[in-house]
């Protein structure tokens, strides 16, 4: 359904890693779309700041900003089809372990899984399936499946199989064990991120104070900020703000995030 213009798109190789980002966030768009939603943002966002501020740094920036937009908005839908598809992967492995013991190839066992579940994962399986029926071997189409789901869960569950099929042993065993595993991890997981809910809140509350002062302020008192704003210093020292201020959110985001 693709215009030659629009294959041409898809297939240039500068946009693998976009392309791969749509397809972790469970989206078909293509990527003329996601480039056509980044100029658009860039433009509204220039123009409401040429008609609120006409500054040309401020115009740049906000631009620059608004671009980055459609971009945040992909990888915070792949974080959270990730996070979906990990608390689904402890019985969908159990659904493997128990097909594999019934002697099912590999073709079935993935269908089993995508016929049975629920997405995320439903459709993962669901394209493994597909690529081993076009006669892909397990090994490329599960490296394929954690290409587009880079999870640390669905790689020990990749790990485990294409070492099995190499090394031999019990598979349906160590998907046992795994299984396990991957549940008191989850459950760690959650437990954590509830113990670092209060540093995550007053990073959010420190980050917006700035940005609500700034705003009651322009509303309020617009002759206090004029000084600032109108000042030829007054850009630069906004720009160093905006600099410190993201580096204290990287260091925050340190801070509260503990890798597991």
């Amino acid at each position: 359904q693709l215009t030659p213009f629009e294959r041409k798109l898809e297939a240039r190789p500068e946009f693998k890693r976009l392309r791969r980002l749509i397809e972790g966030a469970g989206l078909v768009t293509p990527i003329y779309r996601v480039i056509l939603e980044v100029l658009l943002c860039a433009l509204g966002g220039a123009a409401v700041l040429i008609m609120l501020w006409p500054r040309g740094w401020a115009i740049a920036v906000g631009a620059l900003v608004a671009a980055t937009l459609p971009v945040i908005r992909l990888y915070w839908l792949r974080q959270r089809r990730i996070t979906k598809l990990e608390a689904q992967l402890a019985d969908a492995i159990d659904m493997v372990k128990r097909s594999l013991r019934a002697g099912n190839p590999f073709v079935s066992t993935f269908r089993l899984v995508a016929d049975s579940m629920e997405d995320p994962i439903a459709t993962e399986f669901a394209i493994a399936a597909a690529d081993l029926s076009y006669g892909s071997d397990p090994r490329t189409a599960l490296l394929a499946m954690l290409e587009r789901v880079p999870s640390v869960s669905l790689r020990g569950f990749v790990t485990a199989i294409l070492v099995q099929r190499e090394t031999g042993g019990n598979l349906a065993e160590t998907l046992d064990h795994l299984a396990a595993v991957i549940r008191e991890r989850f459950r760690f997981e959650r437990k954590l991120r509830t113990l670092t809910a209060e540093g995550r809140l007053s990073a959010i509350i420190l980050i917006s104070i700035p940005f609500v002062l700034g705003a009651v302020l322009y509303v309020n008192s617009p002759q206090y900020l004029a000084a600032l704003l109108d000042s030829p210093q007054g850009p630069m020292l906004l720009g160093g703000c905006v600099a410190l201020m993201v580096i204290g959110v990287f260091w925050m985001r340190r801070i509260v995030r503990v890798p597991v």
